[in-house]
């Protein structure tokens, strides 16, 4: 098919002919990271890279962003016939997700308008809970009742989280209800749920068996935790980074460093650095299995497990965790987190932990 006949297809279908349209579905990053599905589905003219460079570009400056947890954001480009410049799209929804409210009759449908740059729909997804569903939304795109596109949400939470005082919601406000496990001295401590504003929470030391200790939120005691084995840490060489060390090495490479990178970290950064610090991939999905709901756990462990890996050298500590440290920097610059890997930078010379202030600039 030669671009000619393209150029003359296209020009018929301002008049009702057909048309090459193809789907982007976005996802809302601020609204991720704190529990919640509103996502973007975008008709786009066919067969045109600049539109959909230019609908994309659009997208992210409102924060709307092709994800790692979406599958397939993207389609291929659809033949379709128009009717007064316009041709619809149904979609449905099944499995981990579902839409937030009942949608009415004309409203599970995106329109694309020939004449229009947008043609957009806004859709708010809430969880359902379903354990069958393996974690993963399905969004099916029907054109003449023929299914011309699929997408799929990875990582979504099956089970809610419970707190003594109020119902089982998974996310409740700005607030997220997070089951926390941590590791003291290669032992498992006590499990409980903490309530934070924000993506993670600091904890103080505390002994052996002792509750954690927030620094700020409110520590809610769990009432009742599931019947399961206590999860312990994948590496005992995590025990010899676990807060010990004197070197600014070691306090850029702590438990508490750790956690606070991940807060200033989107899932989808975390999910880039994972790779490219080779965590595999079984490792991952261990840990968002042992932390549903609780991304931001989840990614804190995988780093754990990259920095227990490399615990097995035979150089000296100091110039191991250099290299630890100059890994991490690299591979932040690697997926376009050069502001993080300059914090790192920064933080290191003042030998001290990362702290969550350390990154208010960002």
């Amino acid at each position: 098919m030669n671009d000619s006949f393209l150029e003359s297809l296209s020009k018929m279908s301002l008049f009702g002919g057909r048309a090459y349209v193809k789907l982007l579905t976005t996802i809302c990053s601020t609204q991720y990271e704190n529990g919640r599905y509103t996502l973007s589905f975008d008709a786009i003219k066919g067969q045109d890279e600049r539109r959909l460079t230019s609908i994309k570009n659009k997208r992210r400056e409102e924060n709307y962003k092709e994800l790692a947890c979406i599958a397939a954001p993207c389609s291929g480009d659809f033949d379709v016939s128009l009717t007064d410049n316009k041709c619809v799209f149904k979609f449905t929804v099944s499995g981990a997700l579902k839409p937030s409210s009942p949608l009415e009759k004309g409203e599970d449908v995106v329109e694309y308008n020939h004449k229009q740059v947008d043609s957009r729909k806004i859709l708010h997804l809430s969880p359902t809970y379903d354990e069958g569903s393996g974690g993963e939304a399905v969004i099916k795109f029907w054109y003449n009742d023929v299914v011309k596109h699929s997408v799929i949400i990875h990582n979504v939470p099956v089970t809610k989280l419970s707190t003594s005082g109020s119902s089982a919601s998974g996310f409740e406000g700005s607030q997220t209800q997070q089951k926390y496990l941590d590791l003291c001295d290669g032992e498992t401590i006590s499990q409980g749920t903490v309530r934070t504003s924000g993506r993670g929470a600091s904890f103080q030391n505390m002994a052996i068996g002792e509750p954690p200790r927030p620094q700020g939120p409110t520590y809610v005691p769990a009432q009742s935790p599931p019947a399961q084995s206590p999860v312990t840490c994948m590496s005992e060489e995590y025990d010899e980074y676990t807060d010990k060390g004197n070197t600014a090495f070691d306090k850029i490479l702590s438990n508490t460093s750790l956690q606070n990178l991940v807060y200033a970290l989107t899932p989808q950064d975390c999910s880039q650095l994972h790779i490219n610090l080779n965590v595999p991939h079984s490792i991952i999905q261990t840990n968002n299995k042992n932390h549903p709901g609780d991304i931001s756990t989840a990614n804190y462990h995988s780093l754990l497990h990259w920095r227990g890996e490399n615990n097995g050298s035979n150089q000296p500590a100091q110039n191991r965790n250099k290299a630890l440290f100059e890994e991490l920097v690299d591979k932040l610059d690697r997926i376009k987190r050069r502001d993080i890997a300059e914090t790192l930078k920064t933080v290191i010379q003042l030998n001290k932990e990362l702290d969550k202030s350390d990154f208010k600039h960002i």
